[in-house]
């Protein structure tokens, strides 16, 4: 009897906790947001875009704010306009894509900076071309930069942030990440794996009792930041980075799970998990998905030939 007597028990703490979520989905979130001023936040990607957002949003909270990045004079401006602003900013120039490197630079930073207390893994690159025209560099590096490196980078971090005992993960993924789409192959694809990633991470964490180790997952769609320059959303209109930065701060200082820009998405979300696939092909079509990237030039100009990158 033991046995069923457990699992009813489980049911209604699950009966218990969805109704709580209900609950404080009507709490403001300022008010549930949590003090991050004692926190060592590392971002990656933090030379521009929304890493560099990030930076300046966390520093503006009293966080120690570590950013590494590819692009040197981003590094440099995000870094100064902190400092100018009285906040605390250490770069560190790093291709999150190099394993060796992203290891030799993760002791640096414990032993400059301190213990990192939220990884923030934001680093992302697109090619944006027919799958049969991807060249199997690009495939590759694709996969490098936006999957493999948040393995890299957990595996740093995160043994110091259990022997604290407290602190948080996260990832921009893509909606991206949760549906395929045209020219996007290789960009779904390392969306669809990190989404995977977390989720196993979150797990993990939760059946090894550390409980306050949160991990949030990001899944906005096209970003009007220069990453996705020239695609052309009719239905659903390119996020402004303003609106995904104030989404991404509040889920984080709440530590929420998953994050759908715009809050639609969720919607879209639930109904991939019943609708038939021949349904879910005509939504496709109907939101213009089929024709958004036909149009894509990224942050470098035309991409006719494949040969070009795009990276935030």
């Amino acid at each position: 009897m033991a046995e069923p007597v457990e699992f009813f028990k489980g049911l209604l703490v699950m009966l218990f906790v969805w109704l709580k979520g209900i609950v404080m989905a009507f709490v403001p979130k300022s008010w549930r947001a949590k003090d991050v001023s004692n926190d060592i936040v590392l971002i990656t990607g933090g030379g521009s875009g929304i890493g560099q957002m990030l930076a300046t949003r966390f520093a503006a909270l009293g966080s120690t704010v570590v950013i590494w990045d590819v692009n040197t004079k981003g590094l440099e401006e995000t870094s100064t306009n902190i400092k100018r602003l009285g906040g605390k900013c250490h770069s560190f120039v790093v291709d999150v894509s190099d394993r060796k490197l992203v290891y030799n630079m993760a002791s640096r930073v414990k032993e400059e900076v301190g213990v990192i207390t939220i990884l923030i893994n934001n680093a992302g690159i697109v090619s944006g071309n027919r799958f049969l025209q991807l060249d199997d560099q690009k495939i590759v590096r694709t996969m490098e930069v936006n999957t493999f490196a948040s393995f890299w980078t957990t595996k740093a971090f995160l043994p110091d942030i259990i022997a604290r005992g407290s602190g948080h993960l996260v990832t921009t993924a893509s909606i991206g990440g949760i549906t395929g789409s045209c020219n996007l192959a290789d960009y779904c694809a390392s969306k669809f794996a990190v989404i995977g990633l977390m989720e196993a991470l979150r797990y993990e964490l939760l059946c090894d009792g550390h409980r306050n180790i949160h991990t949030t997952t990001v899944c906005p769609w096209f970003i009007d930041t220069g990453l996705f320059n020239g695609v052309r959303c009719d239905i659903i209109p390119l996020l402004q980075p303003e609106y995904v930065v104030d989404s991404i701060m509040a889920g984080i200082l709440i530590n929420q799970a998953i994050i759908f820009l715009p809050r639609m998405l969720y919607f879209l979300y639930f109904l991939k998990s019943f609708m038939p696939v021949a349904a879910m092909d005509r939504m496709f079509v109907l939101l213009k998905a089929d024709t958004s990237m036909d149009t894509f030039t990224g942050r470098n100009g035309n991409i006719d030939n494949g040969s070009k990158t795009k990276s935030h």
